[in-house]
């Protein structure tokens, strides 16, 4: 993997600019399964939207158990119908927590606070449903591991941006930005990013529909086709015969 992938000098000035919009002050540590729940209403979206969707989920919700035995229809039907990606990201999210609660015995990553933080991202990664935005997000935010969530959103701005080159492969996207910044600057440079990003507000990027095949133009009705205009020819010149007879 390159870093020349990445245009260093624009990731920096970005970052720069909007450091002073995200915090002033590192974050603290999130709490593993809020975080987690947090990371996955994120992915592919803001911020504003995935604070108001965990808002939503708090006031309907008993805890994180009452989520993790949620249908994926019934947290589309708390978080809007309109959400982007719902289905997927509950059914993505539902399956991370029954995941976490087989391996743990409990709807929580309390377990992992005292492992080595590549092995923290490991399991994190290894779960079922979890995306590499989700993963690095958790890393970084709950266990202080080196990390920059990227997902397909942020991909194509900075894509846009000329940050990053077009043919960069999305699941790259973290690692090449993380060879950017040291461990200690990464949760700040993520706001940052973050926060320009949300300011974007785009919708995730989607797939432009295949193209129909356009139809043949139908062959006027009036026109007779070769076989027709055959006979019809062949029934002219034998009346035109009989006429020439008779005189």
């Amino acid at each position: 993997m390159k870093t020349s992938q990445v245009n260093a000098k624009k990731l920096a000035a970005l970052v720069k600019r909007f450091k002073p919009k995200a915090s002033a002050e590192p974050p603290a540590m999130i709490e593993p399964m809020a975080c987690l729940i947090q990371a996955f209403l994120q992915w592919n979206t803001t911020t504003k939207a995935a604070t108001a969707a965990l808002a939503k989920l708090t006031a309907a919700l008993v805890d994180h158990n009452d989520l993790r035995v949620s249908h994926p229809s019934e947290i589309v039907a708390i978080i809007g119908p309109r959400y982007p990606q719902g289905i997927e990201r509950a059914a993505r999210l539902r399956d991370t927590l029954q995941e976490v609660f087989r391996r743990e015995h409990a709807t929580s990553l309390d377990a992992l606070k005292d492992k080595p933080k590549k092995e923290v991202r490991s399991y994190i990664e290894s779960l079922p449903g979890m995306v590499p935005y989700v993963a690095a997000y958790v890393a970084l935010h709950a266990f202080g591991a080196h990390a920059i969530p990227a997902d397909d959103r942020l991909t194509q701005l900075m894509v846009d941006e000329g940050i990053l080159y077009p043919s960069t492969p999305p699941e790259q996207v973290s690692a090449l930005l993380e060879r950017q910044f040291k461990a200690d600057e990464s949760a700040a440079a993520h706001l940052a990013i973050q926060a320009w990003s949300d300011e974007d507000g785009s919708d995730v990027p989607t797939k432009p529909a295949p193209e129909k095949p356009a139809k043949k133009p139908a062959a006027p009705r009036d026109v007779p086709t070769p076989h027709v205009a055959e006979k019809s020819a062949g029934k002219t010149t034998k009346k035109t015969t009989k006429k020439t007879a008779k005189k």
